[in-house]
């Protein structure tokens, strides 16, 4: 009784002596994310990663707790604000029907039409044309198109073609990367999450493994894995 009352008063101390850890994370984030977030939820979400992480945390991995309790904070705040984005189903619907449609225009006019074109091809109004796009574009915390390198030289997409050809120069060709974000849904959930969290979240393919309790050859492993089959999924897609 004795020993289970004192490991209970060390979790709520590592909980407690921790809590600057989940602040400092949401201070991170809130900077990046629109006006309308309430850190105050954020912070409590934080605080759930950071109770996961105490008592999940393993160390005889060797890895400070700091370091993973900040992983696991920080991939909490980011799933829950993923969840909390999600776009309705109507919103997806019409845009592909502007996406169709603006392929079509391009096929017509020989050029990517504006969206003055489009609103009125598709008889919307250039406020509902924009709203669309606009909800689509936020409806994650990562974007397919945003720059991976620090020059904001490179994306997903490009890491996709440069492993052989062509995935690239297939979105670019249907104006569209919406085939990719549909390829990458259908991964599996672990190759989903690997390519999310290394590609948009920054973490190293060692941190990776420590939330997914792997070894980092086996996530390297998975990456190559689940990019080949994007590669596949895309050239099918094109023909």
């Amino acid at each position: 009784m004795h020993l289970r009352k004192e490991k209970y008063d060390q979790r709520q101390a590592c909980i407690v002596n921790n809590i600057k850890l989940v602040e400092k994370v949401v201070n991170r984030l809130r900077y990046r994310l629109p006006k309308h977030v309430d850190t105050e939820e954020l912070t409590h979400i934080g605080m759930v990663g950071l109770i996961e992480a105490v008592d999940r945390y393993d160390e005889t991995r060797g890895v400070p707790f700091a370091n993973y309790a900040e992983l696991r904070v920080r991939g909490a705040i980011l799933d829950s604000l993923r969840q909390q984005d999600r776009v309705s189903r109507s919103s997806r619907h019409r845009y592909k029907e502007l996406i169709e449609a603006s392929k079509h225009l391009h096929s017509r006019l020989g050029r990517k039409p504006s969206q003055n074109e489009l609103a009125l091809f598709m008889g919307l109004s250039i406020k509902d044309v924009r709203k669309v796009f606009t909800e689509v574009a936020f409806s994650s915390v990562t974007s397919l198109d945003q720059p991976l390198a620090a020059d904001g030289s490179l994306s997903l997409s490009e890491v996709i073609s440069s492993q052989e050809e062509s995935p690239e120069q297939i979105c670019v060709k249907n104006e569209d990367h919406l085939s990719l974000k549909e390829a990458i849904s259908q991964l599996s959930d672990r190759e989903r999450f690997i390519i999310e969290h290394y590609y948009y979240k920054g973490l190293k393919l060692r941190e990776i493994g420590l939330l997914l309790e792997v070894t980092e050859s086996r996530i390297c492993q998975l990456r190559a894995s689940a990019l080949r089959k994007l590669q596949g999924v895309l050239i099918v897609s094109a023909v």
